[in-house]
């Protein structure tokens, strides 16, 4: 963990014996500097030698034993800070109904680094971080603000990150609230319109089209505004193409609200046909009368948006099952990113274009072709800058609880071994998704490189509407309180 700022913000906090104990160490640090502890030997390669051995004007007590005492407590706070970081989302509340485990972990508890409140309100937050917050005096009150910022609705996961310049740039934001997204009344209500359209929608099919598949967006509402962010970002940023994949869950919603395709022609393919002779046998061969195509939950589209400058949104259709589609979006994406006018091996312009992934949480781990295609996302001849992948997360597979279908703690897990980034948020919490979105752009745009949301909701109704939801969720569905919560968000009664 890197210690920075001014030698005086560095040096000030040492007294007395500690001083004498901070000389040992510098001296055996000048010697070997593996020879020290890894937070001192980063202090001491960031901020040279203590100011007092520089002017040579302060004499050190003596008090070996007391020093090393007090210094001890000094690097404990700084694996605190550390653990927070590392292992806050063990403690976040991001599971928006239904009992979880407990949510609580003795990894961020002071105790555990034999920590008391008084030890930490002694210490200055400027000895463990650099620009601490105005309202952050001490390390009492930085453990407390990092926990709010790393244990909250969004919880972050960056330690896998093996590069030092991402990793801090993640820590910088998240921690000084740089990419928290704030929205005026107008914008408030806004989210919410899209909201009730997003959820009426659905409702007027499930009560109109009663027993018929749709595969249901409810319990993950807060994915078409999450979505209409990135657009707008991507527009703003002259973005020529954003190019999506999905599974079925949420599908007719997303063609709706963000592909703008008319409510009347979703709801005609849900109509019988009426003339039943006219409609081909499974696999005919025959002449089928025009009757050609898919059911609707697997089509696409494009749309285009914008005024002076127009970005094309495209949602690849999906016959297959579930996660096939991934590695078709990136040939998509690169394939309009790289420039063919001039002769040779085509130069990709990761700006133009970038992709959008949304997958099911019990598929992103469990079917290979997602590793596959993560496995490209980093080769000269496949990458595409980054994509923005979205889990839709509600806590089930098909009719397999979350608990049952995979052996990591996240469905996210397996990003990891790709080193890219995990944002796990509440999906009943508008203000957090949408800085969630923010945050994946942000990195995308200036590290070029493949980011993960896990945006966990849970599922309203069964897998495709005619199970028994009480069968599947049957504590998750007696808990729903996304209207409470959109309420007091808004504070709109």
């Amino acid at each position: 963990m890197a210690i920075k700022g001014s030698n005086d913000n560095v040096w000030h906090a040492f007294h007395g014996p500690n001083m004498g104990y901070i000389e040992e160490q510098y001296e055996l640090f000048l010697d070997d500097p593996d020879a020290v502890d890894e937070s001192l030997r980063q202090m001491f390669e960031e901020h040279g030698a203590p100011d007092w051995m520089q002017s040579g004007g302060v004499e050190p007590s003596t008090g070996g034993q007391v020093s090393a005492q007090d210094m001890k407590k000094l690097t404990s706070a700084m694996k605190l800070v550390d653990a927070v970081r590392r292992h806050g989302h063990l403690e976040a509340d991001i599971f928006p109904v239904g009992k979880q485990d407990d949510r609580s972990t003795p990894l961020v508890d002071p105790k555990t680094y034999d920590l008391t409140e008084s030890d930490l309100k002694q210490m200055d937050a400027s000895v463990l971080v650099s620009d601490a917050p105005s309202h952050v005096k001490n390390a009492w009150d930085l453990i407390h603000h990092l926990k709010t910022r790393y244990s909250g609705k969004a919880s972050y996961e960056f330690n896998h990150i093996p590069d030092d310049d991402e990793r801090e740039w993640l820590y910088n934001k998240v921690e000084t609230g740089a990419i928290d997204v704030s929205l005026s009344d107008e914008e408030k209500i806004e989210v919410l319109k899209r909201l009730a359209e997003v959820e009426g929608f659905e409702q007027f099919l499930g009560k109109t089209f009663v027993g018929q598949k749709r595969f249901s967006i409810e319990g993950l509402d807060m994915m078409v505004p999450m979505l209409e962010h990135m657009v707008k970002n991507g527009n703003e940023d002259s973005v020529e193409h954003v190019m999506m994949g999905m599974a079925h869950r949420g599908r007719l919603n997303v063609l709706a609200h963000i592909l703008g395709k008319p409510y009347e022609l979703i709801f005609s393919e849900f109509a019988h046909s009426p003339d039943k002779e006219l409609v081909p046998s499974e696999g005919s061969s025959g002449i089928n009368y025009g009757w050609t195509g898919d059911v609707k939950y697997h089509f696409g589209g494009n749309r285009e948006i914008g005024d002076e400058e127009t970005t094309k949104i495209t949602l690849a259709h999906n016959p297959s099952h579930l996660e096939f589609v991934n590695p078709v979006v990136e040939g998509y994406t690169r394939a309009v990113q790289d420039n063919r006018e001039v002769s040779g091996y085509a130069e990709p312009d990761f700006n133009k274009a970038f992709s959008i992934q949304i997958h099911g949480d019990a598929a992103f781990i469990g079917e290979g072709v997602v590793a596959e295609t993560l496995n490209m996302s980093q080769l000269d001849g496949y990458e595409t800058g980054g994509s923005i992948h979205i889990i839709a997360n509600n806590l089930i597979g098909f009719t397999t609880n979350h608990k049952d279908g995979r052996s990591t703690k996240y469905a996210s897990d397996l990003a990891k071994g790709f080193e890219m980034p995990i944002i796990h948020v509440n999906a009943d919490d508008p203000v957090a998704c949408l800085s969630a979105v923010e945050l994946a752009y942000q990195y995308r745009k200036k590290f070029q490189k493949d980011v993960i949301i896990d945006l966990v909701g849970y599922r309203r109704y069964g897998h495709n509407e005619m199970d028994e939801p009480r069968e599947l969720n049957r504590y998750y569905i007696s808990q729903l309180i996304i209207i409470k919560q959109l309420t007091s968000f808004l504070l709109v009664t």
